[in-house]
């Protein structure tokens, strides 16, 4: 007998968060999904030359195969925080995955 798959995707966008959902054949295990719960910037407007510090945090982390703050930070843990000196203007993107379930928020950092 020969199984088919049927894999559907839906694209869900808002000024915060871009959420993408597929269901389909997945190589995870079962369980929830990641949601990213928080993303922000101690100050969102910065001058040249200065720093701020980024937060954020991942609920069910555990379930997650990979978690990325870009551009330049990389892998990063379900919570956490890291300073970023931006030279200009820079969007930065968490993006959590769990086989073909991801998850992206942004936060901007304004330089002026």
């Amino acid at each position: 007998m020969r199984v088919r798959s049927l894999v559907v995707v839906l694209v869900f966008v808002s000024a915060a968060a871009l959420v993408t959902v597929a269901c389909g054949d997945s190589p995870t295990a079962p369980g929830n999904l990641p949601v990213i719960t928080s993303l922000y910037a101690d100050a969102a407007v910065i001058a040249p030359g200065t720093q701020t510090t980024l937060h954020w945090t991942v609920e069910y982390a555990d379930q997650a195969t990979r978690q990325t703050l870009t551009p330049v930070v990389g892998d990063v843990q379900a919570s956490g925080s890291t300073v970023v000196a931006p030279r200009v203007t820079t969007v930065y993107t968490l993006t959590v995955t769990r086989g073909v379930y991801q998850v992206s928020r942004q936060v901007t950092l304004t330089v002026t």
